[in-house]
């Protein structure tokens, strides 16, 4: 079964036949982020080194790295619904969903909303992890592809996001969940623009 959902802007290509392989490289690598709980992994990416950011990482990196020492949620929707972050790199997130039939939808599936945003959560929080000292951003687009239906029974599920491709002004993201059997359940794509944090000066304004 195949469900789209169009949000907003674009459609982009995901090249199914080049990602098989990694698909299962990324079910055996995240199984053992499950596993473990909590973890903490890198991948390759460019060095983005800025004055500001501690070690020689991207001030977003940084960021993400001490909400997972700490063991803190990285948004208040984490706690309301149930998911952590789980893996964290350059460009690269991971959050562990625990399911539950309150997540169901009329037909007793877990609703599509709630992959969703479990997945745009890996998409744009590994763009969140390219951000340098003085960057912000926000999600322009989504694009959620369902191709299983999910149970609570299926859970917990895994939602990776990794960069496609980062500019000054802009970046793209794809994200895949998988359940606990490491079947794929949806697969999706993320458009974001970046722009420079307002100054001390503008936000008083506000």
């Amino acid at each position: 079964m195949r469900t789209d959902y169009d949000f907003v802007g674009m459609l982009l290509i995901l090249t199914i036949g080049r990602r098989d392989a990694e698909d299962r490289s990324q079910s055996h690598e995240f199984g053992s982020a499950r596993a473990a709980g909590r973890c903490e992994r890198r991948v390759s990416g460019p060095p983005a080194v800025t004055a500001g950011d501690p070690d020689g990482e991207p001030a977003g990196l940084a960021q993400f790295r001490q909400w997972m020492r700490a063991g803190a949620p990285a948004a208040p929707i984490c706690e309301t619904l149930d998911f952590d972050l789980s893996a964290v790199g350059y460009g690269m997130t991971a959050f562990t969903a625990r399911l539950d039939r309150r997540f169901n939808n009329p037909a007793g599936v877990i609703h599509g909303g709630f992959v969703t945003v479990v997945m745009s959560s890996s998409m744009s929080c590994a763009v969140h992890t390219t951000l340098r000292d003085g960057e912000r951003y926000t999600t322009t687009d989504i694009v959620t592809h369902l191709v299983r239906p999910l149970m609570s029974s299926d859970g917990p599920v895994v939602a990776t996001g990794r960069l496609i491709q980062r500019s000054r002004r802009g970046a793209t993201a794809e994200g895949r969940v998988v359940d606990a059997a490491g079947r794929l359940v949806a697969h999706g794509t993320t458009t974001c623009v970046i722009f420079p944090a307002p100054s001390d000066k503008q936000e008083s304004k506000k």
